[in-house]
């Protein structure tokens, strides 16, 4: 234990102090030296322009001096040799037309010299270059070319070219005033990142410490810090949550004690409805034991049903217990496990029967639940046992579809022999099943219609029932 609490040590406080100088620190350098280089290329780049623009200008000085009619050769190397005597940036000019030798005029002079087509466009040839026209040494030069038409219609290029010394000597000036700039922006730049650390990395100490306390349940301890940073503000509002924390501590082990009473009760109604569903199958076993020992057919007909009838209701209980809603009823699940139930209860082994389950997120309270899966139950039996008597395959499809807030419509079809005689509203049966299921549909407040056509269809519509307080 010990080597691991060794190896598992917390870097000191200062450490984060560190961390923080050294990150800001180098923001700040980095922060320099980007704006430092976008400085220096934009001004460099300024002075590139400048010369350009200079040697654009000296190159329409000697343009205009031709005159309107077009350029004229002699009067364009006569203006140059004034230009290279006052200037003395100016270190050449040639004018090469297209056909024939080049002029050259340079402060020693003018000569004639054939460059061939080489010079005839002359944007490759923008630029500092060198040179050796301007004197017994090769110099840099910066070279412009520009393109004339003469007097005749023929095409020319003049070619300037100028000391770029100036330039030369602004970049010099400009790195002269980033290296004048480093020293005291490092300076500047490092004690700024020291004094935002230290006070950066105070407040955040207390804070580190003040959540160490509330963590070892301290919880009457207070952080003290300036409101007037956001830092302060943090601790003004963690201070307040230590606060809110009392305050609710009191309030926690009601709220559990209140919680396990609620728990338990949920447990209790769950072995309720466990146990009313075993007591329910106990009934039903029991007829069908019954069943089984009774003599007459109509005898065993009748305990069949009431046995249907009871296992309907123990399986809504069923259900319940296993769902995670003890108040209401997963309408889809229950009919199609009570449907499987009663095909395997009256269908015959030698007929094809199916039921189709139409129910798509239907959820009904106990009190709607029970009447439904009854009358389901009731119809589904009597279409088994006389739809399909002829021993013809058949199918029995079961929908149930709301028709608004609380409002739905059940519906339950065969495709059998139908009714010989439809049932009258009020009109009293023998059939106890019959006599059931409108006692049921009344109990839903709702209204029952048979139609016959390619079987007997079965339709109710009816409300949820309302939950009222029996307590």
């Amino acid at each position: 234990m010990s080597s691991q609490g060794t190896s598992r040590q917390r870097p000191r406080s200062g450490s984060l102090f560190l961390r923080t100088a050294a990150y800001s620190a180098l923001v700040t350098i980095l922060t320099l030296c980007a704006f430092g280089l976008r400085f220096f290329l934009y001004e460099k780049e300024s002075l590139y322009r400048h010369l350009q623009d200079r040697a654009e200008t000296l190159a329409l000085a000697l343009e205009s001096a031709s005159g309107p009619g077009g350029i004229d050769a002699e009067k364009v190397m006569a203006q140059s040799a004034r230009l290279l005597a006052k200037d003395q940036q100016l270190l050449y000019v040639v004018y090469t037309p297209y056909e024939g030798d080049s002029s050259i005029r340079t402060a020693r002079g003018q000569h004639e010299e054939s460059l061939q087509t080489r010079w005839r466009t002359g944007d490759d040839m923008e630029g500092i270059r060198t040179s050796d026209w301007s004197g017994n040494q090769p110099l840099e030069v910066f070279h412009h070319t520009r393109t004339l038409v003469t007097a005749e219609g023929e095409k020319a290029w003049l070619h300037v070219g100028i000391s770029p010394a100036p330039y030369r000597e602004g970049v010099r000036s400009l790195y002269q005033i980033l290296f004048d700039l480093v020293g005291p922006g490092l300076l500047i730049g490092f004690l700024t990142s020291f004094l935002f650390a230290n006070r950066l990395t105070r407040p955040i100490g207390d804070l580190k410490r003040f959540a160490k306390r509330i963590a070892s349940g301290d919880l009457e301890s207070r952080v003290d810090i300036p409101s007037n940073t956001e830092l302060g503000l943090l601790g003004d509002t963690m201070n307040q949550m230590v606060e809110d924390l009392q305050q609710s501590q009191s309030n926690e082990k009601e709220a559990m004690e209140k919680e396990g009473r609620l728990r338990e009760q949920e447990i209790l109604l769950k072995e309720i409805h466990h146990r009313v569903k075993n007591n329910l199958q106990i009934l039903s076993s029991l007829l069908r034991m019954q069943a089984r020992k009774a003599q007459s057919e109509d005898m065993k007909g009748m305990l069949k049903e009431s046995e249907a009838r009871i296992r309907s209701m123990g399986l809504i209980h069923e259900k319940l217990y296993q769902s995670n809603s003890l108040s209401t009823v997963d309408l889809k699940s229950y009919v199609d496990t009570l449907s499987g139930q009663l095909l395997r209860m009256h269908a015959a082994t030698d007929q094809k029967l199916n039921v189709a389950v139409d129910i798509d997120d239907v959820e009904l309270p106990l009190d709607t639940a029970m009447p439904c899966g009854l009358i389901i139950n009731e119809l589904v039996s009597n279409s088994l046992k006389y739809a399909f008597n002829d021993g013809r395959d058949g199918r029995i499809d079961i929908a149930v579809k709301p028709q608004g807030e609380r409002s739905y419509r059940m519906t339950v079809k065969d495709n059998g022999v139908g009714m010989k005689k439809l049932p009258v509203a009020g009109e009293r049966r023998s059939s106890l099943g019959m006599n059931l299921i409108e006692m049921l549909v009344d109990q839903l407040n709702g209204t029952l219609e048979y139609r016959n056509g390619d079987g007997t269809t079965a339709e109710i519509e009816f409300r949820e029932t309302v939950y009222t307080n029996r307590m």
